[in-house]
């Protein structure tokens, strides 16, 4: 993935030419003065393309996909003209001579961020995709991001951990210039997307058009598929064979999965695959998994790139033996199209019953952070900026114009946008990511569903039916999700899954290698953490966390030690030691 950087004057006053750039080897490199010059500096993308004259610069970066005309980038026309039919993960850019114009993706996939410095030539907007090279300092924090990050693992805002940076709004186009900066929504997620229904025969096509058109505009030596036990990725599979596409299926061996190596992930990809006669590899992460030691080329992508909001757990993927570039399709989406925060429960979930704000946004602080059932990383002060970080969330899209009923969906499309697509910007080159539940044209289709369908499975199973009647992949699943039956229905499906469970009742389980490769870690990186980091930590959380009795960590304590790693890498030097 290419970087790019924009460096704009929105006070009158004439800067001079910089020689420098922000980055230290920057790919692309965007320079505008006040309505005077511009540079461009190497613009060989391999995803992403730029046409330009003496006075203007309009190009694009990421993967985006959509109809068009075949002059996208005509420079005579307007960026809204341009991207308003775009689907994908991409950022759209205009550099003229008196501004920059800046178009995102529907949900905010490929992030962008910017932030306003004072400098002796007046004010000055920088613009980049890599939070850390715009950050005014990089030791002043924005204290919501913070401890929502180390609460939840993500961000409610969008906003990373540096204090004076922002993240661009999804699905709009902001003008930055010397009357300062203005932004007007474009294709993000509004109300009107939960009231005109579709039939599902127009969400067949949405679905079809939308793995074909992504996958038509991606650029990549080689492709696969990631395949789970579950639903969202064997509709894909069905999906990609109904359009004579026949991709080799991926499937990750966890090791602190229940009954690994042989996880219900892997037992059931290897059904499906067969089925449907594809190829399929195993990628076994007890193998993969690396010492501590060689976690530096990560930790130090977090330190260079990151944006304090992503976890090391969730960058398993750069640890596969494939080839630089590869394509990995995936699942992720299916959940906005049964139930949002619900997917995994169903009809038995709570926060579509909701008869208030606030009682939606305890349901969704319980949900996000599960302090009522493990103990918190933070001092009750911290957990209280959380607290009241997700009621502003609440509130601002009842502001927006979602219902109560809305809600649910309308911030899970949110939080899932900025935790994936923080994720994949981190990954790429390294791996590209196309997600094509997540595609803007199959909303409709998904959250015009009537509430009851989408509990029962929702609009993912009718797709599926239609796309392999005869039941090659009606196989088995592996899901927590109440609506398909719950483990108990898993179980009664597949005698061996009993026995499996019984066994594992029976005999100790094996030794957790990798958490206690992290606990080594854990102290060099809590020593490493600024003052203002540490002081809003829960001392007798850390110390249960680094005690040695601990060996089998609850999911929640797991993720604990490594957002506290990987939140090091940011803010410190401890990768370098």
């Amino acid at each position: 993935m290419q970087h790019f950087v924009a460096e704009i004057c929105i006070d009158t006053q004439q800067r001079e030419e910089t020689t420098a750039p922000l980055l230290a080897n920057p790919v692309s490199y965007l320079w505008s003065g006040s309505a005077s010059r511009l540079r461009w500096i190497d613009d060989t993308s391999s995803w992403g393309e730029v046409r330009r004259n003496p006075n203007q610069a309009r190009g694009w970066l990421g993967h985006r996909y959509g109809q068009g005309d075949g002059e996208e980038l005509a420079l005579d026309r307007s960026l809204q003209e341009v991207c308003g039919h775009w689907d994908g993960r991409f950022a759209a850019f205009d550099v003229s001579d008196h501004s920059v114009e800046i178009v995102t993706d529907p949900l905010g996939l490929l992030p962008v961020y910017y932030s306003v410095q004072v400098t002796p030539a007046g004010r000055v907007v920088y613009i980049s995709n890599n939070a850390a090279a715009v950050a005014p300092r990089k030791d002043d924090y924005n204290e919501v991001s913070l401890v929502t990050f180390l609460a939840a693992g993500a961000s409610i805002t969008g906003d990373p951990i540096y204090a004076g940076v922002h993240r661009l709004p999804p699905g709009s186009l902001t003008t930055f210039s010397a009357r300062g900066i203005t932004s007007a929504r474009l294709t993000a997620l509004t109300p009107s997307d939960f009231e005109n229904p579709t039939s599902i025969a127009s969400a067949e096509e949405m679905l079809l058009s939308a793995v074909e058109d992504g996958l038509s505009g991606a650029s990549a030596p080689e492709s696969y598929l990631q395949l789970t036990g579950g639903y969202d990725s064997r509709l894909l599979l069905a999906a990609l064979l109904r359009l004579g596409r026949k991709l080799p299926a991926l499937t990750f061996a966890l090791p602190y999965l229940p009954g690994y190596p042989l996880t219900e992930d892997v037992e059931l990809a290897r059904l499906i695959a067969a089925a449907a006669d594809v190829t399929h590899r195993v990628d076994d992460f007890g193998i993969l998994t690396m010492p501590v030691q060689q976690l530096k080329p990560v930790l130090g992508r977090l330190q260079r790139e990151g944006s304090g909001l992503i976890c090391i757990s969730d960058l398993n993927d750069y640890f596969m033996p494939l080839a630089d570039g590869t394509l990995l399709i995936d699942g992720v989406g299916g959940e906005l199209g049964r139930g949002g925060w619900d997917h995994q429960l169903g009809a038995r979930g709570e926060m579509k019953d909701v008869r208030s704000s606030a009682q939606f946004s305890t349901l969704l602080l319980e949900r996000l952070t599960q302090a009522e059932s493990v103990p918190t990383l933070l001092t009750e002060r911290s957990f209280d900026v959380v607290r009241e970080a997700v009621a502003k969330a609440t509130s601002s899209a009842m502001k927006e114009g979602f219902s109560l009923e809305q809600l649910n969906e309308a911030t899970f499309a949110k939080h899932l946008a900025s935790w994936h697509g923080t994720k994949v910007h981190l990954l790429t080159p390294n791996r590209y990511v196309f997600s094509p539940l997540l595609s803007r044209r199959l909303w409709t289709s998904y959250l015009s569903t009537p509430r009851s369908e989408r509990e029962s499975g929702g609009i993912g199973l009718q797709l599926l039916r239609r796309l392999d009647p005869d039941g090659i992949l009606h196989r088995p699943f592996a899901t927590r999700g109440a609506q398909y039956g719950g483990a108990a229905g898993r179980r009664a499906l597949r005698p061996w899954l009993s026995h499996r469970h019984a066994f594992e009742g029976e005999n100790p389980l094996p030794p957790d290698h990798e958490f206690a490769l992290l606990k080594l870690k854990l102290p060099e990186s809590l020593s490493a953490l600024p003052d203002k980091v540490a002081g809003a930590l829960d001392e007798q959380t850390l110390h249960s966390l680094l005690s040695p009795d601990l060996h089998r960590p609850s999911r929640v304590q797991r993720l604990q030690v490594q957002r506290l790693i990987s939140l090091s890498a940011t803010v410190s030097r401890a990768v370098s030691h």
